[in-house]
């Protein structure tokens, strides 16, 4: 019985926090009982029944083993738990899929953005960023950047919390998520504030403990029309990156010494940038140098932020990619000539491991004016030596009302980049816009992938047969 009753206060107390967090964190306000924001989202602290319920100062970070300027992945401790890919089987799919989990939706106060939730593991279980529009009686909708807690197999474990970002002066600008990171006992989350420029936007980062209580301020990443982040087991450290017309800007962070710039590579192409951590060093993939076509390559930076070469691409459109790690190889996949693909790297012997693997049909975002956000992902798995990539394959333009329906696919690659079993459907159905969308998170054992069809957010996870 005591420690039944024990472990319903902590429960308690976690729910305090979750639910009112600290005036410099997250902040869930006062909500109805739909759950959604019912105060001025313009001010954290205006209608909270009571002050906010202060949890301490932030946990001491547990970094991981410092692996020496030369180490990789595979020399971590971590290591020796690895095991072989499973193997399916021919004409065996690939993965077992859970059942479909509604995270929220449109009746409940869900932006309509185009891109899915952010995605990672944590300590705890999952995390979910996103965007949702919040009534401000009577003034208006305002944009807040969320989280929520999810349990391994996707149920939510709380409300969401709004995540108090830094003050944007101007109202019509909202403040977006753009990457979302849990190593080192640390979360980062990378925003997207004030416009700069025609395209641009400022990017800041933040790190917390794993109860999002920030460890730091928010950061400068500079501006970009995106950003990212990784972890570094060498100095326990991140590097953080941000890329715009001319070029892609380099920062090493942590909560200590905040940030400091290292590096920049000038390229005329900058339309997206992806970071990966790899224990001593990062890989980047960006587009082309010098601008010319539209190939892009990976940029291998030491641990202090500096590049030591780089690996083009057989791949092109890298507007339509996404970036990954496993073990020590990175993973790019895209959507091109009408077929999502994967390309390993070596980001230590500097080369390409073969060409690159075609998994499956995927409508090119690109030729149908649709943005192209979320339209592929992919996780690693570094336990099975496998990578999981989602991506989306769009119906026609009713929306899968009168004709072919929207979906989205999930397939497993191994280290060689070649499938392991046949894809599988994660959803079938309308999205609005035809806006397909996906995003996918890796808890080492399974994955989580999540998606928003422009009126309700939903995750599944997906497990790796054994």
């Amino acid at each position: 019985m005591r420690a039944r009753v024990l472990i319903l206060i902590l429960v308690f107390i976690q729910g305090c926090f979750l639910a009112h967090g600290t005036g410099d964190g997250v902040d869930a306000g006062r909500r109805d009982a739909g759950g959604t924001e019912a105060s001025d989202a313009a001010s954290p602290t205006v209608g909270r029944d009571a002050g906010p319920v202060d949890p301490g100062p932030p946990a001491p970070p547990e970094p991981e083993p410092d692996p020496g300027p030369e180490g990789r992945p595979s020399d971590s401790p971590e290591a020796e738990d690895w095991e072989d890919p499973p193997d399916p089987g021919a004409g065996a799919p690939c993965c077992e899929l859970g059942d479909p989990i509604l995270i929220t939706s449109r009746e409940l106060g869900m932006s309509l953005q185009h891109e899915p939730p952010l995605i990672a593991w944590g300590s705890d279980g999952w995390r979910l960023a996103y965007s949702r529009f919040f009534d401000r009686g009577g003034e208006g909708m305002a944009n807040r950047v969320v989280t929520a807690q999810l349990a391994p197999d996707g149920t939510v474990m709380s409300d969401p919390a709004i995540v108090a970002t830094p003050l944007i002066t101007d109202p019509m600008v909202a403040p977006l998520a753009q990457a979302l990171r849990w190593r080192g006992g640390r979360w980062a989350l990378v925003i997207s504030a004030e416009h700069v420029g025609r395209n641009g936007r400022e990017h800041y980062v933040r790190l917390y403990d794993r109860l999002l209580v920030p460890a730091s301020d928010w950061l400068p990443l500079g501006p970009g029309v995106t950003a990212d982040s990784a972890y570094l087991a060498h100095g326990d450290r991140w590097i953080g990156a941000s890329g715009w017309d001319d070029g892609v800007m380099f920062r090493v962070f942590d909560e200590r010494m905040g940030e400091r710039v290292t590096s920049s590579i000038a390229s005329e192409l900058v339309t997206s940038v992806h970071v990966e951590g790899f224990a001593s060093r990062a890989a980047a993939l960006l587009p082309q140098l010098d601008g010319r076509g539209t190939s892009a390559q990976v940029v291998v930076l030491d641990a202090e932020g500096l590049p030591v070469g780089e690996v083009p691409l057989f791949l092109e459109r890298q507007d339509q990619a996404a970036f990954g790690r496993v073990r020590d190889l990175a993973v790019v996949a895209v959507v091109e000539g009408g077929h999502a693909q994967v390309e390993i790297v070596d980001p230590f012997a500097m080369r390409l491991v073969g060409r690159p693997i075609e998994l499956g049909e995927a409508f090119d975002p690109g030729l149908a004016g649709f943005g192209g956000a979320g339209a592929i992902d992919v996780a690693g798995s570094d336990k099975f030596g496998v990578a999981g990539v989602c991506w989306g394959v769009p119906g026609d333009d009713t929306g899968g009302r009168d004709g072919s329906p929207s979906q989205i696919n999930f397939r497993l690659v191994g280290d060689d980049g070649r499938p392991l079993g046949t894809a599988v459907e994660i959803v079938s159905g309308p999205f609005r816009g035809n806006a397909v969308n996906c995003s996918v998170g890796s808890d080492g054992v399974g994955f989580l992938v999540g998606w928003w069809n422009g009126s309700e957010l939903w995750v599944r996870r997906v497990d790796v047969p054994r």
